[in-house]
């Protein structure tokens, strides 16, 4: 098990940040050498998001994803 904190200078708006903190803790359990991974959120939209198969579900945050 693992958690963090970690300071965003300036987000515009909460699901940014939502998805900003996911794409962190996914590149840490990577670089950790995890095998799998249990992904959970109160944020409703980001988990609606990440259950749809459509790419443009994700158009917004292309930036953020990317990396």
């Amino acid at each position: 098990m693992a958690a963090m904190a970690l300071p965003l200078v300036i987000v515009p708006s909460p699901k940014y940040a939502e998805i900003m903190a996911l794409q962190f803790g996914m590149k840490f359990a990577r670089d950790a050498g995890f095998s799998s991974i249990l992904i959970e959120s109160d944020s409703q939209g980001v988990v609606s998001d990440l259950k749809k198969d459509e790419e443009e579900s994700w158009a917004s945050v292309r930036g953020v994803c990317d990396n």
